[in-house]
């Protein structure tokens, strides 16, 4: 007895909804149409401006007072960039429980950053030029500390996801 009921409840709104759309006289597709052509479903998206993609990559220049400028460029970005961190990881501290999520996303990108910046040492560690200078020892010191802090952030980062 209390399955036919149910069996009514249900039926009746079904049998009402399939009357209600069969009545429509709108274009329903026709199953029986071909598919369309791949070529027609993949658009491709086109900028009305065409814009050359930015390049961050820096080569090693062989002139020492380019090196000494290029290398002060880098490290003035470097202390930029580790200073917006840490204003960053301050600001996770003091965050409320539902800033968390936010403040712990913009401390992963500014460590991206950082990482990035000191990306920028890579085309000196492989410059021939630099190969038996001083400088390479100071440039590879640079890039191993730069790499460590990276690592144990990363640690605290990781360790403390909201």
């Amino acid at each position: 007895m209390a399955l036919n009921k149910v069996t009514a409840a249900v039926s009746l709104p079904v049998f009402l909804l399939v009357t209600a759309c069969s009545s429509y006289g709108g274009d329903w597709p026709n199953l029986g149409a071909p598919l369309p052509k791949a070529e027609e479903r993949n658009r491709t998206v086109t900028a009305p401006v065409p814009i050359a993609p930015i390049t961050y990559a820096d080569t090693a220049p062989t002139d020492p007072t380019e090196i000494d400028a290029l290398l002060a460029d880098i490290k003035q970005a470097l202390r930029v960039t580790v200073s917006e961190y840490q204003a960053v990881s301050v600001k996770f501290a003091a965050a409320s429980i539902t800033e968390k999520p936010y403040v712990w996303n913009e401390m992963q990108f500014a460590l991206t950053r950082v990482s990035q910046t000191a990306s920028r040492l890579d085309p000196f560690l492989s410059s021939a030029p630099l190969a038996s200078t001083p400088l390479l020892v100071k440039i590879k010191a640079l890039k191993e500390e730069q790499d460590a802090f990276l690592v144990a952030e990363r640690g605290i980062l990781a360790g403390s996801k909201p």
